[in-house]
Protein backbone atom coordinates (compact mmCIF):
# COMPACT_ATOMS: atom_id res chain seq x y z
CA UNK A 1 0.00 0.00 0.00
CA UNK A 2 1.74 2.85 -1.16
CA UNK A 3 0.31 6.49 -0.39
CA UNK A 4 0.79 8.68 -3.14
CA UNK A 5 1.97 12.66 -2.21
CA UNK A 6 3.05 15.50 -3.34
CA UNK A 7 3.75 19.01 -1.98
CA UNK A 8 1.35 22.52 -2.70
CA UNK A 9 1.90 26.13 -1.87
CA UNK A 10 -0.94 28.60 -1.16
CA UNK A 11 -0.58 30.83 -4.23
CA UNK A 12 -1.52 34.03 -2.39
CA UNK A 13 0.67 33.48 0.51
CA UNK A 14 3.75 31.50 2.11
CA UNK A 15 1.68 28.86 3.18
CA UNK A 16 2.71 25.72 2.08
CA UNK A 17 1.36 21.47 2.83
CA UNK A 18 1.62 18.44 2.22
CA UNK A 19 -1.30 16.70 0.32
CA UNK A 20 -1.82 12.90 0.34
CA UNK A 21 -4.40 12.89 -2.39
CA UNK A 22 -3.92 14.17 -6.26
CA UNK A 23 -7.80 13.73 -7.00
CA UNK A 24 -8.24 16.66 -4.81
CA UNK A 25 -8.34 19.55 -7.19
CA UNK A 26 -9.01 22.36 -4.01
CA UNK A 27 -6.39 23.92 -1.75
CA UNK A 28 -7.19 24.82 1.15
CA UNK A 29 -5.15 27.97 3.42
CA UNK A 30 -5.34 26.85 6.67
CA UNK A 31 -3.31 29.83 7.34
CA UNK A 32 -5.08 32.08 9.84
CA UNK A 33 -4.20 35.06 8.29
CA UNK A 34 -5.10 34.12 4.55
CA UNK A 35 -8.12 30.93 4.66
CA UNK A 36 -8.17 31.32 0.89
CA UNK A 37 -9.09 28.30 -1.66
CA UNK A 38 -7.44 28.04 -4.78
CA UNK A 39 -7.25 25.32 -7.84
CA UNK A 40 -4.11 22.96 -7.37
CA UNK A 41 -3.69 23.17 -10.76
CA UNK A 42 -3.79 26.85 -12.28
CA UNK A 43 -3.14 28.50 -9.19
CA UNK A 44 -6.31 30.31 -9.56
CA UNK A 45 -9.12 31.24 -6.65
CA UNK A 46 -11.68 27.80 -6.90
CA UNK A 47 -13.79 27.57 -9.49
CA UNK A 48 -15.47 24.02 -8.81
CA UNK A 49 -17.38 22.94 -10.78
CA UNK A 50 -15.11 24.31 -14.30
CA UNK A 51 -12.46 23.01 -15.42
CA UNK A 52 -9.63 25.25 -15.68
CA UNK A 53 -9.20 25.68 -19.17
CA UNK A 54 -13.33 26.85 -18.58
CA UNK A 55 -11.94 29.97 -16.31
CA UNK A 56 -11.38 33.68 -17.35
CA UNK A 57 -8.14 34.09 -16.23
CA UNK A 58 -7.63 37.70 -14.45
CA UNK A 59 -5.59 39.25 -16.87
CA UNK A 60 -8.33 38.55 -19.29
CA UNK A 61 -11.00 39.79 -17.61
CA UNK A 62 -9.02 43.11 -16.53
CA UNK A 63 -8.54 43.25 -20.41
CA UNK A 64 -11.85 42.57 -21.40
CA UNK A 65 -13.41 45.18 -18.53
CA UNK A 66 -11.03 48.24 -19.41
CA UNK A 67 -12.15 47.28 -23.31
CA UNK A 68 -16.10 47.56 -22.47
CA UNK A 69 -15.27 50.81 -20.36
CA UNK A 70 -13.21 52.50 -23.09
CA UNK A 71 -16.31 51.61 -25.53
CA UNK A 72 -18.71 53.00 -23.02
CA UNK A 73 -16.88 56.19 -22.80
CA UNK A 74 -17.32 56.85 -25.79
CA UNK A 75 -20.62 56.73 -26.07
CA UNK A 76 -21.58 58.75 -23.04
CA UNK A 77 -21.48 62.67 -23.11
CA UNK A 78 -21.90 64.89 -20.20
CA UNK A 79 -23.86 68.23 -19.76
CA UNK A 80 -21.74 71.12 -19.32
CA UNK A 81 -24.39 72.89 -17.06
CA UNK A 82 -25.71 69.96 -15.12
CA UNK A 83 -22.97 67.29 -15.45
CA UNK A 84 -25.97 64.77 -15.87
CA UNK A 85 -24.74 61.61 -18.22
CA UNK A 86 -26.02 61.31 -21.65
CA UNK A 87 -25.73 58.22 -23.94
CA UNK A 88 -24.99 59.09 -27.49
CA UNK A 89 -27.15 57.04 -29.81
CA UNK A 90 -26.59 58.13 -33.39
CA UNK A 91 -26.03 61.31 -35.07
CA UNK A 92 -23.93 64.53 -34.49
CA UNK A 93 -22.32 65.94 -30.77
CA UNK A 94 -24.70 68.69 -30.66
CA UNK A 95 -27.20 67.94 -27.56
CA UNK A 96 -30.01 69.40 -25.42
CA UNK A 97 -30.31 68.71 -21.98
CA UNK A 98 -33.08 69.52 -20.07
CA UNK A 99 -31.81 71.67 -17.11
Amino acid sequence: YVIKTCSCRCPFCSYAVIMESKADSVFRCKSPACGKESCRWCKEPSHIPLRCDEVEKKSEKDMRCFIEEKMTQALVRNCWKCKRNFFKVEGCNHMTCSC
